[in-house]
């Protein structure tokens, strides 16, 4: 019953169909890293959704850079660079890549602020 719970209030939570988001972003903190043309970068999720995280890092990645995002406990999962702010990267997730277990756990992920 918590999970519907949870899920009904991300669904009232969500953002209105003006906003240019897609799914409601909660805050968290993960250290986390990313994977960019075969090399590893360090990198600190800031904000996350079942669509994208927002993350901080000092490489700069223009907008439409492939990567895959380590997402703790979810795996790695392919991603692109939507936008960017100063050190911030807003990051949208290919979930047509991830597998059911990964968008379930990226779920799950979100839904623990609403517990």
């Amino acid at each position: 019953a918590a999970h519907e719970i949870g899920l009904l209030r991300l669904a009232l939570d969500s953002p209105t169909p003006e906003s240019r988001r897609h799914h409601l972003r909660v805050p968290e903190a993960i250290g986390t890293a990313l994977m960019v043309d075969g090399r590893e970068v360090d990198a600190v999720i800031v904000d996350i959704s079942v669509g994208g995280v927002g993350m901080v890092t000092d490489e700069q990645l223009p907008a439409g850079t492939k990567l895959r995002v380590a997402v703790p406990p979810v795996g790695w999962i392919e991603a692109e660079v939507v936008a960017t702010d100063d050190d911030r990267l807003h990051v949208r997730f290919r979930t047509d890549d991830a597998t059911s277990d990964q968008q379930r756990a990226l779920l799950d992920l979100v839904l623990r602020h609403y517990d």
